[in-house]
């Protein structure tokens, strides 16, 4: 899946619907953008409205990257990774089947 994922969703901006938004109002006299400043500097995401004063909206990623960090892909080259691994699966299993069609007995050539 991360082979999937990570080269298509890493460098995507998130807009996030209006359902999709956490919704709260700050302390009196405080913007949006105040109260949630400390929360923000760590945090990943955005608020719609920073200079709100009440029902301020907050959608929990701002990239594709930081959804992705969700999904234990926190790096870019894990998605290609998950790429080269599906790559040498699929190889080998090939490589299998045919030194085992050249290990066959003369026996089991000509059954039928």
């Amino acid at each position: 899946m991360g082979g999937l994922l990570v080269p298509i969703l890493w460098d995507v901006d998130v807009n996030c619907g209006e359902q999709e938004m956490g919704h709260f109002d700050p302390p009196n006299g405080q913007t949006c953008a105040a109260y949630m400043s400390d929360f923000l500097s760590t945090n990943p995401g955005y608020l719609n409205d920073p200079d709100a004063t009440a029902n301020c909206a907050y959608c929990p990623f701002s990239k594709g990257s930081e959804y992705l960090a969700t999904l234990n892909k926190p790096r870019h080259v894990y998605g290609w990774r998950d790429i080269c691994i599906t790559f040498l699966f699929v190889l080998s299993s090939y490589a299998l089947v045919f030194i085992l069609m050249k290990l066959r007995s003369k026996r089991s050539k000509t059954a039928s």
